[in-house]
């Protein structure tokens, strides 16, 4: 057990650096004082995909390997109300918001999706306190809210506050995600 919950903070560092290296293709990609060579906005790309599988990988990795009895929710309940929440907020933010879909969207469920299940399963298995989850889960919370508002304000602002709204989220889920890793450490 103690490998599997190695292997989900280590995750969680390393959805840390896909998350620098997201922040860095976004200013890269996506920068509107400057264009970068297409070759250099292809490897951080893919740069960036690497990182997140490899976190992906090893988040879902320790999560699957412990005991599934001792979790407060199952997997699939955390994943189902996941889908769930992307949905309504697809449907939120298209018709009565008028925000045009993108990845985006996605990225920040699913991510909280991976987050609160990773709560979810260390507090179940007594990796994480009462006060760690408290912490964690407001730390989420307020991650959830405060990337949907650069989602919903993007496409609203000029370019430059835009593209700086684009790099708060990553900014904010690299640090939860390294919040939670310290709510295990101090349990």
């Amino acid at each position: 057990m103690d490998e599997a919950i190695s292997q989900i903070l280590r995750g969680n560092v390393w959805l840390a650096v896909c998350c620098g290296v997201y922040l860095a293709w976004w200013c890269i990609a996506f920068n509107p004082l400057r264009d970068f060579p297409m070759l250099l906005k292809v490897v951080g790309f893919c740069a960036t995909l690497a990182c997140g599988v490899y976190a992906v990988v090893l988040l879902a990795g320790g999560m699957g390997t412990l005991p599934a009895d001792e979790i407060a929710l199952p997997g699939w309940a955390v994943w189902l109300i996941g889908a769930g929440a992307y949905g309504l907020l697809l449907f939120v933010t298209s018709h009565f918001f008028g925000r045009q879909v993108t990845t985006e969207l996605l990225l920040i469920v699913a991510w909280a999706t991976f987050e609160l299940s990773c709560v979810n399963s260390l507090a179940g298995v007594g990796a994480m306190g009462v006060a760690g989850v408290v912490v964690a889960v407001i730390a989420t919370v307020a991650t959830i809210g405060i990337s949907m508002a650069c989602y919903l304000a993007y496409y609203n602002l000029e370019p430059v506050p835009a593209f700086i709204s684009g790099m708060v989220p990553l900014i904010l889920i690299a640090a939860t995600g390294l919040i939670v890793d310290a709510c295990v450490a101090l349990s």
